[in-house]
């Protein structure tokens, strides 16, 4: 695969979700050191991507609805004190909510939504004195997408109610319309990675509500300062339920997050199994109690004798093992380094590393320090290591919702992250998933095409329809193989199966992220959104949309070769858009950042 390097469109690559030309236009304006400052402070500059605007994020994670209107149109919105109170009264009605876990929730929420309570409280009469009105978003042009399973309700439409403080899918899909809705793409990636740094899964601590409150402390701390963070993880609930901190008493101490606490989250490997007993000790008494929602520390069940640790003696707590841990010479190289193979990939030299490590331990442990040292460093913007990272599960979802101004409707998005190995709040195990080439396998690539040909085949909303009508100025080759460079003649244009972008040499296997693989322009194809008319038009402003800013001679054929087909191969030209929206997204290039 040949692709253009342009070092801004790489750095907005690694720092967003989504890096259209007027994207790296208006950011090469300001220049790369102001953008990285920019970045880092969630200031946004004239030009960025702000993300999709329709609709509320609602930061508090309350119950949401998503209400199907006759013709498909979809209203949603955050419910209303009273409307929530309806639906949790009619799931208590149905079901135990103490016992409720993610299938069961989802169908007790569904049951919810029939409910005659819930949906007065939602949708009162008009003119109904001091009714409760919700926050309804902008009514959306699309139908309901397919994956929406909502249940029957009023006799306007169809309604379903999302509560992410009880349903596992229903939080997922809230922090990936996050995501799609951030203007500060860089914090929500930052929360993405800490995630998984600190990898604790809804499968054992059984509570989204807890899940989420999790994930609001790495978003409260994301950028911030590492021993902050370290020392609130070490009191977070669903930590505590996690690495069993809830039994870990004087009489009897658990080692698990003692151990983990050093060899996953400070320092990797060279500890002692003296030093796990010590912080085992240390950590002793906190526990989270569920009645109150509160962490408390039970002082007669901690251990106030004095430990070892590291070569320190004395009666430590949890807070002093830690602050001992963050001293220690190994930390800084270790911490960094995960930062590095998260934004840079390429293995870094001592070199490259020492500078960072350097600005992160002089700062005293600022976050922020070492990610500028990471991105306006040499090693960053070299050619070397543009296009060596795959996007993660919840980028590729998110930088495809983003390019094409689609908001998380239903469970669908979810789902996919699911299937391509990501599930988000429920990793694997304590040590997260190991990224790299683990995303990207036969199944994986073939779950990718399927999600892009399920949200290209969504009626295009007023900013593509344009596109369709432009597709009927046909210009270029009209003959009767035009289309068979992508293998996508079907009606839906949905290049279907393993080899949906073959023929541009699409992510295979092991070698589509290599370094040596992403040289410079020879051969590119510019993705400059085109002024004219027809179907290369349409190509390259979908092309401009997706991101890509820059694609291969191959693909670049390939969109082509479909935009030109004749008119026999797809039945309409809206047919014909979705089924190029389906090849963008499934191109080689959109695999990658």
């Amino acid at each position: 695969m040949v692709v253009a390097d342009d070092p801004i469109a790489h750095l907005l690559r690694r720092i967003a979700f989504l890096a259209t030309p007027d994207d790296v236009a208006a950011a090469r304006r300001l220049g790369a050191a102001a953008v990285v400052e920019a970045a880092l402070a969630g200031r946004p500059y004239p030009g960025a991507d702000q993300g999709v605007p329709a609709g509320v994020v609602d930061p508090l994670a309350r119950p949401f609805y998503v209400r199907t209107q006759p013709g498909g149109r979809t209203a949603h919105g955050v419910l209303t004190a009273a409307a929530a109170q309806a639906a949790r009264t009619a799931a208590a009605a149905l079901h135990d909510a103490a016992s409720a876990k993610t299938a069961v929730a989802q169908r007790v929420l569904a049951r919810a939504a029939e409910d005659d309570a819930v949906v007065a409280a939602l949708f009162p009469p008009t003119g109904a004195a001091g009714a409760a009105v919700p926050a309804v978003a902008a009514v959306s042009a699309t139908p309901a997408p397919a994956g929406a399973a909502a249940a029957g309700s009023a006799a306007s439409g169809s309604l379903r109610i999302y509560d992410p403080a009880v349903d596992l899918v229903a939080a997922q899909m809230w922090w990936l319309d996050r995501m799609v809705r951030t203007p500060w793409p860089l914090r929500e990636l930052m929360v993405l990675f800490w995630h998984n740094h600190f990898a604790t899964a809804d499968s054992k601590v059984g509570s989204p509500a807890l899940m989420i409150r999790q994930n609001q402390l790495f978003r409260t701390h994301a950028l911030g300062n590492f021993r902050d963070l370290m020392q609130a993880v070490a009191v977070d609930p669903a930590m505590l339920i996690w690495l069993d901190g809830n039994t870990n008493r004087k009489a009897a101490p658990n080692e698990n997050f003692g151990r983990e606490f050093m060899e996953l989250f400070t320092l990797g490997l060279g500890y002692t199994q003296a030093d796990v007993a010590s912080a085992a000790r240390a950590f002793t008494g906190w526990r989270f109690d569920p009645q109150t929602g509160r962490v408390v520390f039970d002082a007669r069940q901690h251990d106030d004798g004095e430990k070892t640790f590291f070569g320190q003696t004395g009666p430590w707590t949890g807070p002093q093992v830690i602050d001992i841990a963050l001293r220690q010479p190994a930390h800084g190289p270790f911490l960094v380094g995960k930062l590095w193979n998260f934004f840079v990939g390429t293995p870094p030299t001592d070199a490259a590393l020492g500078p960072v490590v350097d600005a992160y331990v002089q700062s005293g442990m600022e976050i922020r320090a070492a990610l500028r040292a990471i991105l306006t460093s040499a090693a960053f913007s070299a050619s070397s290591a543009m296009w060596t990272l795959y996007k993660n599960p919840a980028e590729f979802v998110v930088s495809a919702l983003r390019a094409f101004g689609r908001p998380v409707l239903d469970p669908l998005p979810a789902s996919t992250t699911a299937q391509l190995g990501q599930d988000l709040f429920d990793p694997p195990n304590v040590g997260g998933w190991p990224g790299g080439l683990s995303w990207i396998n036969a199944g994986t690539l073939l779950s990718r095409f399927n999600f892009a040909e399920r949200l290209a085949a969504t009626e295009p909303g007023p900013a593509l329809a344009p596109l369709a009508r432009l597709l009927s100025a046909q210009g270029g080759a009209s003959g009767t193989g035009a289309a068979s460079a992508t293998g996508a003649t079907s009606g839906t244009g949905a290049a279907s199966g393993t080899g949906a972008a073959s023929g541009t040499g699409a992510a295979s296997g092991t070698g589509a992220a290599s370094g040596t693989g992403a040289a410079s322009g020879t051969g590119t194809a510019s993705t400059a959104a085109s002024a004219g008319r027809g179907p290369d038009a349409v190509v390259s402003q979908l092309v401009a949309r997706a991101g890509l800013h820059g694609v291969s001679a191959q693909s670049q054929q390939a969109l082509s070769a479909y935009a030109q087909a004749p008119a026999w191969s797809v039945r309409t030209e809206t047919e014909k858009l979705a089924g190029l929206i389906h090849l963008v997204l499934s191109a080689p290039e959109f695999q990658l950042k």
